[in-house]
């Protein structure tokens, strides 16, 4: 049995594709299998992976595109392999990314998957290409953050790993969700820290190309906001109250709801609504959680909640922040514009009448 599966997907890459799988066939640890999918290319792609011959290699090509989604699953359910690590077709290893990530995960066995640093590649003459290069630079390479930090940065949503630089151990192969197309990575990530740590070397191990044509096209507004939300729910399923103060120890010290574990949707609701984008979704969480009666009565005891207290925290921010006291004063704003306008009228008509008399 191979020690490590390099999942390698692709998609009509056939400018890249040599680089990819050359990369993966000169790593200084060769106990490795190298499972290429190729999701249906209509290029050459599937010509210059018949180039090989090395035994490690082993090819499967979908009649039909299923996405770059299904092609990870694909590989994850034919990966012999103790840890799996990821190649995209248009990507590059460093020759000791395996050697050194395998070293990490036989030394620490309490972390399920190891991240590097990037180097990135593109067109040299291209300003926005070189402007990207160093935006994902500055995105991913940064300093081993704790788990608690990288919780944080995933309610952000925000990029802290480069997804085809980690390596990771099959028993953490969980299944990526084919709904995910923006924000999958992110649900790894949090799945992975649920459960396990994860370590990052600081040192580039990974050539990232960055295209010319970049754009994230699953970032289409709805698409986005109903990831968000599942991404979101995904905090309910922490179950250290000491990590779950570590990772939101700033926004805590607002907050008066008692700390305790029964109570985690509803310091949740009140973290996230005061961010923008979260907001609906606190709502709804809020809702959700009341719905079911023992919590009802937990949270009104806890927080010897009168019924007019509990009904504006119900309402929550979209409905009680919606103050009265501002729309008083737009009112009266434009109460005062309307009456300064009718005085300068009245005024301009008089002087003209004055004029013709």
């Amino acid at each position: 049995m191979p020690k490590v599966s390099i999942i390698c997907r692709t998609y009509n890459q056939e400018n890249w594709i040599e680089q990819a799988i050359e990369s993966a066939l000169s790593q200084t640890f060769g106990d490795f299998e190298l499972i290429i999918v190729d999701d249906a290319s209509s290029d050459l792609t599937p010509v210059k992976i018949k180039h090989f011959s090395d035994p490690r290699i082993k090819s499967i090509k979908h009649p039909l595109q299923l996405g770059h989604l299904e092609s990870l699953n694909r590989g994850i359910l034919e990966a012999k392999g103790e840890y799996i690590c990821i190649l995209d077709g248009d990507d590059a290893f460093m020759p000791h990314k395996l050697e050194k990530q395998v070293s990490f995960l036989e030394q620490h066995p309490e972390y399920g998957a190891v991240y590097t640093h990037i180097e990135t590649m593109g067109e040299q003459n291209n300003s926005n290409v070189q402007e990207l290069c160093e935006l994902f630079k500055t995105m991913i390479n940064k300093p081993q953050r704790t788990k608690a930090q990288m919780f944080k940065e995933c309610f952000g949503t925000g990029t802290f790993l480069a997804f085809a630089s980690g390596m990771f151990r099959k028993e953490y192969a969980f299944h990526f969700p084919n709904h995910l197309l923006a924000l999958g990575e992110t649900n790894f990530h949090l799945s992975m820290l649920l459960k396990t740590n994860i370590m990052v070397i600081e040192e580039p191990l990974l050539q990232y190309r960055v295209m010319a044509n970049y754009t994230n096209k699953w970032a289409n507004p709805i698409g986005l906001q109903s990831e968000l939300y599942f991404i979101l729910d995904r905090f309910l399923e922490i179950e250290s109250m000491d990590l779950f103060k570590e990772i939101f120890k700033t926004e805590l010290k607002n907050l008066h709801t008692p700390l305790e574990k029964g109570l985690l949707p509803v310091l949740l609701t009140q973290i996230a609504e005061k961010e923008a984008g979260k907001m609906h979704w606190a709502n709804y969480n809020f809702h959700r959680f009341i719905s079911v009666s023992t919590n009802y009565n937990v949270l009104k005891e806890t927080l010897h909640l009168t019924y007019a207290q509990f009904s504006k925290l119900k309402r929550g921010p979209l409905l009680d922040n919606a103050s009265p006291i501002k729309l008083q004063k737009k009112v009266k704003k434009y109460k005062r514009l309307f009456y300064l306008m009718l005085v300068v009228s009245i005024a301009f008509i008089i002087i003209n009448l004055m004029a013709l008399g």
